[in-house]
């Protein structure tokens, strides 16, 4: 009999502007487990004061080093981040998790069209954004330009996201970017382009690698 029960980690992964950061919160919030984000812990390293230039690579690797841990110690999460690694899909793995793989995509005008939205309005709260290509996905802490408030709360314009929007528009970010790698035991694919999807199918998919459901 097993004293440690295996963990299922459902890691959440999809373009900037796909909704994946929204359909992981919605997951983790349904599932009723613990949400482990790869923009946060660079929030982190920058409110440490960590070189802007080391943090991305740092994150990524606390990221990992986090999901390995709490995996092995039988903690079922939601994991989000743009790109899923295959040190992470195999860190998973070595400790016998169960990986659900969440690829969240979008149709191409939809995405651009909320790329812009961050960049003529603004977002609110403190994650960064990066482009594709760059280890761990979405956040890269940098400087940006404060916007008219939003239901009076102050957004701010980001250079990650004016980076992320040029590369968009060179078409420098297809969806074969971040697909998940091979490995998860099972993957779900969910398309947000008519707005934020239910989680259902995730919750079903977990339960379902759990067998006798999340705890």
């Amino acid at each position: 009999m097993m004293i440690i029960e295996r963990a299922v980690v459902v890691a959440v992964c999809g373009s900037p502007g796909a909704g994946k950061t929204t359909t992981a919160r919605k997951a983790a919030a349904r599932l009723g487990v613990p949400l482990l984000s790869r923009d946060e812990i660079a929030d982190g390293l920058r409110l440490s004061g960590v070189a802007a230039e080391a943090i991305r690579g740092r994150a990524e690797t606390l990221l990992v080093e986090a999901a390995v841990r709490f995996a092995a110690a039988g903690l079922s999460f939601v994991l989000d981040n743009s790109v899923l690694s295959r040190s992470l899909v195999e860190g998973l793995l070595g400790v016998e998790a169960r990986v659900l793989a969440v690829h969240v995509i979008a149709r191409d005008e939809v995405i651009g069209a909320r790329l812009r939205e961050r960049v003529t309005a603004g977002r609110g709260g403190r994650g960064d954004v990066a482009g594709p290509g760059l280890a761990g996905g979405e956040g890269e802490p940098g400087s940006g330009d404060t916007a008219a408030p939003r239901g009076g709360v102050p957004t701010v314009v980001r250079d990650g996201d004016r980076r992320l929007l040029a590369l968009f528009e060179q078409g420098e970010m297809p969806r074969s970017i971040f697909e998940p790698p091979v490995g998860p035991h099972a993957v779900v694919e969910l398309d947000t382009s008519d707005g934020s999807p239910a989680v259902e199918p995730i919750v079903a998919a977990a339960i379902a690698l759990r067998g006798n459901g999340l705890r």
